[in-house]
């Protein structure tokens, strides 16, 4: 056997072993409308900007779920968050929209339903009638800010787009944070840290004890990113990968791993967007993921299960 064809079977062999090990996952997720809103400025909608020739639509940037299922999204373009609280009774969602004053990149939300907004030079927290409780300016050391995040115990991190993430202090004074590599989760206290390390594979790595594990595709790897854990401490990612006749689209993953580097779950997703948010996807503790889809008529919420494979 040749060199090249040394290669080609080294290749066929992994793609195999990563098709068996997506077959015997013993868990896929299946997902329900649970948010249907319509573009617009009124009470129950969620704004929206065209795409022209200078920009690409602008719509939700971010969304948010407490440990009660309620919904909070992002409306950029109506300068809110709209809170949905869930209605037992009706089986439907009950509508709160709260102002907030400026442009925000991101936003999430603690247990006791404080809003938390990131904006590119400072964050302000209000209490969930709409009062500003506090506002603090960011650390102008800290680049390429992304998202914002508040763990179980009220723990603030700034996560950056290097995977850098900052731990601000209960103090307002600028300059308090705690740098280190990789994104915390909210529901433990792990440390993960993702990379792509070659055309078909990532590593993920817990910067607490050190442990990594590879991650496999069949396809081109375009990304690989760490999105949250849960409360048994199952590990979330988002896998993209470049589809071979159509090098401008990718295929989306979001898969569920042990803490242990086991694949328990996945999900493909369409990822047909009209507008692109910031963060798209949020874990629950008990390791459900929702996704918000901006598509052409509106903004769908998906709640997304894990069930047994038959």
């Amino acid at each position: 056997m040749n060199q090249k064809n040394k290669i080609l079977f080294y290749y066929a062999i992994i793609a195999v072993l990563f098709n068996l090990n997506i077959l015997f996952a013993n868990e896929e997720f299946k997902s329900q409308i649970i948010v249907n809103a319509s573009w617009g400025s009124s009470y129950n909608q969620i704004g929206l900007i065209e795409a022209s020739e200078e920009r690409m639509a602008v719509g939700p940037a971010s969304f948010a779920v407490n440990s009660e299922g309620n919904i909070f999204i992002l409306d950029t373009v109506n300068n809110r968050i709209q809170g949905r609280k869930k209605d037992l009774n009706k089986k439907n969602f009950q509508i709160k929209n709260i102002q907030i004053n400026d442009y925000c990149v991101d936003f999430t939300i603690d247990n006791d339903l404080n809003l938390y907004t990131l904006h590119p030079e400072y964050l302000t927290v209000y209490s969930i009638s709409g009062q500003l409780l506090k506002k603090r300016i960011i650390n102008n050391e800290i680049k390429y800010i992304s998202n914002i995040s508040v763990d179980q115990n009220k723990n603030i991190y700034i996560i950056a787009g290097d995977q850098k993430n900052y731990k601000l202090s209960d103090s307002l004074k600028r300059s308090d944070y705690i740098k280190k590599s990789g994104i915390k989760s909210r529901f433990t206290n792990e440390i993960y840290l993702t990379k792509k390390i070659g055309t078909y594979k990532g590593i993920v790595k817990n910067m607490a004890n050190g442990f990594e594990f590879e991650v496999n595709t069949t396809k081109n790897m375009a990304s690989i990113i760490y999105i949250d854990s849960d409360k048994n401490e199952n590990i979330y990612l988002s896998v993209e990968s470049f589809i071979q006749d159509n090098p401008i689209k990718v295929l989306r993953e979001i898969r569920k791993y042990t803490s242990k580097g086991k694949l328990i779950g996945y999900a493909v997703l369409d990822m047909g967007y009209h507008s692109f948010p910031r963060k798209d996807i949020v874990i629950d503790q008990d390791g459900n993921f929702y996704q918000m889809k901006p598509l052409k008529k509106g903004v769908y919420v998906l709640k997304w299960e894990i069930e047994n494979i038959k």
